[in-house]
């Protein structure tokens, strides 16, 4: 999972840039409104907005007004729940503290970069998930399974649907209802959770350890399995991955 830090200033009436990736927005300063599809959020300082990719707001307040947004940028996000969700600034502080952190470490460079930026990002979408659940209804069933993954994805025989037929819901029901609460799957969620974990992994080991190894820490007892869904999610194998980190060494990790 790679997350960008930034921030960015829009003006009165103006349009917040579109994006191919999904954003979590800060209001670091000034307040406001964004309207989006007839929809108006009205914003006030430290409030927090995830927003879709490809999502179009536009920025409306007194004429002479702006508001700074922190940005989190997420280009490896592939699924996610498509609806936007707002979190009051008493909801915020952490993931307020979790952004000027991953700014401040934006230019780092040393032997533990990856590791680190790797579990600050980690940490960021947790505290993202934890405030949202304070502030928004999440179907009880739902949650369990995804407790349950969350606890047990990196084990080779954990099988995601007996979590859901503990549900009390058919298959089909709580396949639908995961679907609109996360954006994927049961089943693509372990596959997400299980890649996100492999990547984790080559930025902390990188050529340390073989491939067949990851695989099996992130529960996959077939390495050639392992490596065919690995590049159908990330468009490279495992091994150029690792070769794309090793040829970035000594680079400014970030720009």
């Amino acid at each position: 999972m790679r997350m960008y830090f930034t921030t960015i200033c829009i003006e009165h009436q103006h349009h917040l840039p579109l994006s191919d990736s999904h954003r979590f927005l800060v209001v670091l300063q000034g307040h406001g409104s964004l309207v989006l599809d007839n929809r108006r959020f009205i914003l006030a300082n430290h409030d927090f907005l995830e927003l879709p990719s490809h999502t179009n707001c536009v920025f409306e307040n007194e004429e002479s007004s702006s508001v700074l947004f922190g940005v989190m940028e997420m280009p490896d996000w592939v699924f996610t729940s498509h609806h936007l969700l707002q979190l009051a600034a008493s909801e915020t502080d952490l993931i307020r503290k979790l952004f000027y952190l991953g700014l401040d470490l934006q230019e780092m460079y040393d032997t533990y970069y990856y590791a680190v930026h790797e579990t600050l990002n980690l940490l960021v979408v947790e505290a993202v998930l934890a405030a949202g659940m304070k502030t928004k209804t999440i179907n009880q069933q739902v949650f369990d399974v995804i407790k349950e993954i969350n606890e047990h994805f990196c084990e080779p025989d954990f099988d995601v649907t007996k979590a859901m037929t503990r549900t009390g819901y058919s298959a089909n029901h709580l396949r639908k209802l995961f679907k609109v609460e996360t954006g994927a799957t049961p089943s693509e969620f372990v596959t997400i959770r299980r890649l996100d974990k492999a990547k984790e992994l080559m930025r902390s080991l990188r050529n340390r350890v073989p491939i067949k190894e990851i695989a099996s820490r992130c529960g996959y007892q077939d390495p050639f399995y392992f490596s065919r869904q690995f590049k159908s999610f990330n468009g490279v194998s495992p091994q150029a991955f690792i070769e794309q980190l090793e040829e970035t060494q000594g680079q400014p990790a970030l720009k």
